[in-house]
């Protein structure tokens, strides 16, 4: 039971047609959606199945049991995934297999998410030019509406100076509308490499396709104990809107 993944096909469509394949107690499986599944961090989408011109509110999107791809330079993932419209069981009781379905994502919800993810990427590309090897000390990470982090496991915590210097190099990306580029893996299906100029790192999140779309970024520091510095990231909220995001 796999569901076609629209949103790699067009990061920028917010609704599509469906068949529902699956009805669990806590969500629906389609046949093939636009809504992304929380994975790599980012937090899933929301929004709602329209059934008979009827809006079903959906809060989350997960992705289900797949297939485990294992190769040496790639991480642990699941491919051929059934993605859940995650619903209060009253609700998910309302559909049933066959049923053909409009999925419409929170398109601001999406927008924010997008963003934040792809400023955090461009956080870590501006202090890896700094520090090479930092991406190897990656122990964690999270995206949401509000803000992206990366979590590392390093004794040497940023400076002040670290931080102008990746705020500033950031700033000078989106000032350059550089082209965010997102392709399969070994043409894997499921499997995405997010590349930036040089930098090119494994992700199959949600993703802007130019840096000038994300607008003004913040970015900071905060040491979380012992071992482990945290990198903070916050887009300025009056340039998240439609027309900063779609084509």
């Amino acid at each position: 039971m796999i569901t076609e993944k629209l949103y790699y096909q067009n990061m920028y469509l917010a609704n599509c047609e469906a068949v529902v394949t699956a009805v669990r107690e806590n969500g629906i499986i389609t046949d093939r959606t636009v809504a992304f599944p929380e994975g790599g961090g980012q937090i899933g989408d929301m929004g709602v199945v329209i059934k008979n011109g009827i809006k079903i509110p959906f809060f989350d999107t997960l992705k289900g049991i797949g297939t485990p791809l294992v190769i040496q330079d790639f991480p642990l993932i699941q491919i051929n995934t059934p993605v859940i419209h995650k619903m209060n069981p009253q609700d998910a009781n309302k559909f049933f297999a066959g049923d053909k379905v409009v999925i419409e994502i929170d398109i601001l919800h999406r927008i924010k998410t997008t963003i934040h993810h792809s400023a955090i990427h461009l956080a870590l590309m501006a202090a890896k030019k700094y520090r090479p090897d930092i991406v190897e000390y990656i122990k964690g990470c999270s995206i949401t509406t509000d803000s992206a982090r990366l979590d590392f496991a390093s004794q040497d915590r940023f400076s002040d100076i670290d931080m102008e210097n990746i705020n500033t190099e950031v700033a000078q990306i989106i000032e350059a509308n550089m082209p965010i580029e997102t392709f399969k893996h070994n043409g894997i299906e499921d499997a995405w490499d997010w590349k930036c100029g040089d930098f090119i790192i494994s992700c199959g999140g949600m993703h802007v396709d130019k840096t000038s779309k994300i607008g003004k970024v913040i970015v900071r520091r905060k040491t979380k104990g012992k071992g482990i510095e945290r990198m903070i990231v916050n887009v300025c909220d009056e340039l998240l809107c439609e027309n900063h995001y779609i084509s």
